[in-house]
């Protein structure tokens, strides 16, 4: 056992003690059965003694500090052979060393381990006491290292920010702190990934919580350096904290040119942000939690091999971001908001999740979808609220299907909004169907589907819809409908102050025109025989008290006339227009709810131009038709 002393607080210098290799080129090995222990010393270059740095030493023994004070090693180059670092109390700095790991190099004790722009290349580093390495200053390396039961601290407060760099892959297992939490601590911390290299083991990266004074958030985290390289994060490995990023920053620089395989989690706390950043990202069965705060994805296209699953009720946000192919889920209800205009979705399927098409006080939010769209849940087109007028847009490219179970919802737009048709679903290429399912719900106060003659929207008029879900307004603005043709196999129910139609309708579902509203068809009306046309008679006003339709093309009538009257209304002897039209033919085969009590009923009135309701003395009154 070589010892060094515990100094007085009266001597200056603490590392004049200690074992010096005094010539350049010259390697000191220390076998397995020393040990240097102590409090203040140094093994192999003492800036305090003076003398070079190129030197070797091969270490095999154990070096061990006690009490509050420590051992320093340096030298270019040493070699762990199986040799032991025990900080008892006190510590061990490795000051400028490059440590080539032929071994195990095992730590224990719970004092300080700090590597000073030192690195240690390949092998294990192994802790059975939880021991925890601290990295200090910006050029410590890690190259093909796999770390056991050891935490790693990268950068501690007090002493700058600092920078790993790692290459040839990394194992942990512990815990990886990047930066510094605390009131006024601002060190940053963070892992440089240079090469194609995977970051795998069992372990959690903690991004810390930063103070008030801290002025950038976004300088901790994992940075991709190189471009076209690859970083893979696998499954054992979980990304938690508060401020940080994974792959790319504006504030610290560097390349987005690169790709990220997702397999472990990311996870945002309290009221703080993670943000996903680089061109190309791999979903292969990764999760998003946002239990508070926010995870943001900013310029990113997700490959999605598999499931990417988002859980909490924290903000999810995509910033101009792509998701292609696979499946989003959530078991939680988590929402996921789109921000800004170069969103797209390709043959994506959510399950479980909501979506937010724009939010409050930021950008306009575009979605381009491609290849189709699976929704589950409640989709919120653009903002609804005093003042708010940010857009939300589904731009469909190509014939394609909207199908799932969900609800899209239009906003209510408060006075202040210049147009209230910026907000829906628009059919961008001239020629292609957009086909809506079953059980797709597209409801709201304002908006449009197919095309919108808004402001600043590039539209083609030559698109067609396909609707067998229910596409209605409600509220007091009107909603559009806009296409060449409309093909209607669900329902299209206006049940707010306006539903404006512009094109021809092929009515083969339900439309059904709210009394206390208006639906006008800018075109021609088609029910076929598989049609009905849903009346309310609730009072002899039009548009507040029965239902209105409509059309300023011809209208050609099939299928089914359901006159639905309120159950506390007997109409009078009297009339009810219900239908406009510049020419009708034919007739409806089937009428039902002729019956006013049981003494009168409603007659159909055929007109040139016009279709009404006449309630007449007798229970089953005769149609009568005006050619």
């Amino acid at each position: 056992t070589i010892v060094l002393p515990n100094r007085h607080s009266s001597c200056y210098n603490t590392q004049t003690n200690g074992l010096r290799v005094v010539q350049a080129g010259t390697t000191l090995t220390i076998e397995s059965g020393i040990t240097v222990n102590g409090y203040y010393g140094f093994i192999g270059y003492s800036s305090t003694v003076g003398g070079t740095t190129d030197i070797d030493v091969v270490l095999r023994g154990t070096i061990s500090s006690n009490g509050s004070g420590g051992i320093a090693l340096q030298g270019q180059r040493w070699t762990n052979d199986n040799a032991t670092l025990q900080a008892t109390g006190g510590y061990i700095d490795v000051i400028g060393v490059t440590i080539t790991n032929t071994n195990v190099l095992t730590l224990t004790g719970s004092g300080l381990f700090r590597f000073n722009d030192s690195s240690v290349i390949g092998g294990v580093v192994r802790s059975t006491s939880g021991s925890t390495i601290e990295y200090v200053n910006t050029a410590s390396q890690l190259d093909g290292v796999a770390f056991e039961g050891v935490n790693v601290n990268v950068a501690r407060n007090g002493q700058g920010n600092a920078v790993v760099t790692v290459r040839n892959g990394l194992v942990i297992s512990g815990t990886v702190r990047l930066g510094v939490s605390g009131t006024n601590e601002c060190e940053n911390g963070r892992l440089d990934f240079v090469g194609t290299q995977t970051l795998g083991g069992t372990g959690t990266i903690v991004l810390p919580n930063r103070h008030s004074s801290c002025y950038n958030t976004q300088t901790n985290g994992l940075r991709v350096v190189q471009a076209g390289t690859t970083l893979t994060i696998e499954s054992g490995i979980t990304v938690n904290g508060y401020y940080g990023f994974i792959g790319y920053s504006s504030n610290v620089g560097g390349t987005t040119d690169f790709d990220v395989v997702l397999r472990g989690k990311v996870s945002s706390n309290a009221s703080g942000g993670i943000v996903l950043q680089g061109q190309r990202w791999t979903n292969d069965n990764a999760t998003l939690q946002a239990t508070s705060g926010y995870i943001d994805v900013v310029g990113v296209t997700i490959t999605n091999t598999n499931v990417l699953t988002l859980t909490g009720t924290g903000l999810l946000r995509f910033w101009g971001s792509g998701l292609i192919g696979g499946t989003v889920a959530s078991v939680d209800g988590s929402t996921l908001t789109f921000i800004d205009t170069g969103n797209l979705l390709g043959g994506v399927a959510f399950s479980g999740v909501n979506l937010n098409v724009g939010r409050n006080s930021n950008p306009n939010a575009v979605i381009s979808v491609h290849n189709g769209l699976i929704l589950s849940g409640t989709v919120q087109m653009g903002v609804s609220g005093t003042g708010e007028c940010e857009n939300g847009r589904l731009d469909f490219v190509g014939s394609q299907t909207l199908s799932g179970i969900a609800t899209i919802s239009l906003p209510t737009r408060h006075s202040s909004c210049t147009s209230t048709q910026n907000n829906g679903l628009r059919i961008v290429q001239p020629g292609t169907t957009l086909t809506i399912g079953s059980r797709i719900s597209v409801v709201g106060a304002s908006g449009f589907v197919g095309y919108s003659t808004a402001s600043g929207i590039n539209n083609t008029t030559e698109v067609y819809i396909v609707n067998y879900g229910s596409l209605g307004s409600t509220f007091s603005f009107p909603t559009q409908v806009q296409a060449r043709l409309i093909t209607n196999y669900g329902e299209i129910v206006q049940a707010g102050r306006e539903l404006n139609v512009v094109g021809d309708l092929l009515n083969a579902g339900v439309v059904r025109p709210a009394r206390n509203g208006n639906l006008d068809i800018s075109g021609r009306y088609t029910q076929t025989i598989t049609g009905t046309l849903a009346i309310e008679v609730a009072g002899t006003t039009a548009g507040t008290q029965y239902s209105r339709l409509a059309v300023t093309g011809s209208a050609d009538l099939d299928g089914t006339l359901a006159i639905e009257r309120s159950a506390t209304y007997t109409p009078p002897t009297g009339t009810y227009q219900f239908l406009t039209t510049q020419n009708r033919t034919n007739t409806f085969p089937v009428v039902t709810g002729r019956a006013i009590g049981d003494t009168h009923s409603f007659s159909v009135v055929y007109n040139r131009t016009s279709v009404q309701l006449s309630a007449v003395s007798g229970p089953a009154a005769t149609d009568v038709i005006n050619d």
